[in-house]
């Protein structure tokens, strides 16, 4: 379910290669999943992260509580019931790390968009006909 959510939103190429696969299991281990990948884990996390990835350094996505902790490398994020908050520096790195997932979902939003001005200008010249 995770995987074609970010399929449907674009993270996600179709023909999805080895390392797309390996970021969405880390991404899974991120959001509290288990090594299984058999345990339901809460839609919001997958909606941080996704913020996280196109470096959305928005509120209610910052870890407040952890503001002078020193970096934990091995550990990003903190899981606090159905949510997943992040520090500042911890959204710059998964930006980074995920940059192939920000690019796909960056093409699907400049194609959406182009079909979008298509249909537009289609219809306006339907229009002034």
């Amino acid at each position: 379910m995770m995987s074609q959510l970010f399929l449907n939103m674009g993270f996600v190429r179709p023909d999805g290669s080895e390392a797309e696969q390996n970021m969405l299991g880390n991404i899974w281990h991120l959001a509290g999943g288990d090594e299984l990948g058999q345990e339901k884990i809460p839609l919001q996390r997958i909606k941080v992260v996704m913020c996280a990835i196109q470096n959305f350094h928005i509120d209610w996505i910052i870890d407040h509580d952890r503001d002078g902790e020193e970096k934990n490398h091995g550990q990003i994020g903190r899981i606090d019931g159905p949510n997943l908050f992040l520090k500042s520096d911890e959204i710059t790195l998964l930006t980074k790390r995920m940059l192939p997932l920000y690019k796909n979902r960056m093409d699907l939003l400049a194609t959406e968009k182009k079909q979008s001005h298509r249909l537009k200008a289609i219809q306006k010249d339907k229009m002034g006909e």
